[in-house]
């Protein structure tokens, strides 16, 4: 049974330099707290740094104090923050169809 939920586990390691988001658990914690409809909710919240690996899949997060959440989580509520990569296309100009 192992080697099967092994297949779809992923290992995932996080440096101290590394910068998260949290898996947003409470919508007060989502910037877009004021949408209606919780599919139009973000579904992490913070741009966060590793403070140190407890163990081998949980990770001490630095929240800020606002928060009020305990600040260690498993990395399945984790998510590597990628920053936005400049596109050529995007500069660009569009063509008209007229």
């Amino acid at each position: 049974m192992k080697k099967y939920a092994d297949q779809n586990r992923r290992f995932i390691k996080f440096n101290t330099t590394d910068l998260v988001m949290v898996k947003a658990p409470n919508p007060r914690l989502s910037k877009s707290s004021r949408a209606k409809d919780p599919r139009l909710m973000q579904r992490y919240a913070g741009l966060l740094s590793i403070i140190k690996r407890i163990e081998m899949m949980t990770y001490k997060v630095e929240l800020p104090f606002w928060w009020k959440i305990h600040n260690v989580f498993h990395v399945s509520h984790l998510k590597k923050y990628s920053t936005d990569k400049e596109d050529d296309a995007r500069n660009q100009p569009s063509h008209n169809l007229n």
